[in-house]
């Protein structure tokens, strides 16, 4: 069967001069009293020119973390209640540490600090950010969800005084994604090949919520980057995106990613659903 490789336009980081002077932020949580007045944003989005797409079904096996900022692992799980905070704790994060100690190379330990379910179906506000299972909208813009500081500030968070013996040996951020309730041809998924990014592409914007100040990465349009995404993804396949990786010497340090609409995708298949969990990885010093 043909590959359904697929054209379509991204949304991008708009840039502005005024940024070299003023840093983008994006407010994203509501009722923050102190920034009353401030306008919820200071960036803007548009589309980027369109660009292909490959569909990466038959040859999964050969995009790996560490040269493309993506892997697709299997994994057959249990039955789990994902509208269950304890569930989703005790059942299903440990099933993905196990995996991805099974799987990825220089897993030494895994330490999780956020998950979410997505459901694509609008909403006539901002989602709560504090509760996981009230599911956000797929992201339909390019984006990294941590940067570099906010990758080191989430270590020191989470370890403590462990924190500077971890920061020593290497310290990755994966967001580990995949749908539950059904396969995805409904807003899959689509990669971008970390080898292809220049890091002058990666703008740092501000995360403002209410309980935490965040960085996230916006990427700037680059013709060279490629594109990828999984035709029909199963229940039992599970994409490991690289957000952030201290080591400098491999070919992908990370993996924009983001939302988009299939052209061939019938009207009447279910809205995506989906679960990621993100989580520090460390490999310990030689």
């Amino acid at each position: 069967m043909e590959p359904k490789h697929e054209r379509r336009q991204f949304m991008y980081l708009q840039w502005e001069d005024k940024f070299r002077r003023e840093k983008p932020y994006q407010i994203v949580s509501e009722n923050i009293p102190e920034l009353d007045g401030l306008a919820r944003s200071n960036i803007n989005m548009i589309e980027g020119p369109e660009e292909l797409i490959e569909n990466i079904r038959g040859r999964e096996s050969t995009f790996t973390l560490d040269q493309n900022g993506f892997q697709i692992l299997r994994h057959q799980f249990p039955p789990i209640n994902y509208q269950s905070n304890d569930e989703v704790e005790n059942v299903y994060k440990p099933e993905i540490e196990r995996l991805l100690k099974e799987e990825v190379e220089g897993v030494d330990r895994v330490v999780f600090f956020n998950w979410r379910l997505r459901l694509n179906v609008a909403r006539d506000s901002l989602a709560n950010l504090n509760d996981p299972l009230v599911p956000l909208v797929p992201a339909h813009n390019v984006h990294l969800d941590q940067s570099p500081a906010t990758a080191v500030q989430y270590v020191y968070e989470k370890m403590g005084e462990e924190a500077e013996t971890y920061l020593q040996g290497r310290v990755r951020i994966f967001n580990i994604w995949r749908p539950y309730a059904h396969h995805v041809e409904d807003c899959p998924l689509a990669l971008c090949d970390g080898s292809t990014i220049r890091g002058s592409d990666l703008v740092i914007c501000d995360n403002i919520q209410k309980t935490r100040l965040g960085e996230t990465l916006l990427p700037l349009y680059n013709p060279d980057t490629k594109w990828y995404y999984l035709n029909g993804q199963h229940n039992d396949e599970v994409t490991v995106i690289k957000i952030f990786d201290s080591d400098a010497d491999v070919a992908a340090s990370c993996c924009p990613h983001t939302a988009f609409y299939h052209r061939n995708i019938p009207p009447d298949v279910p809205p995506r659903q989906s679960i990621e969990v993100r989580a520090l990885i460390f490999t310990k010093p030689d």
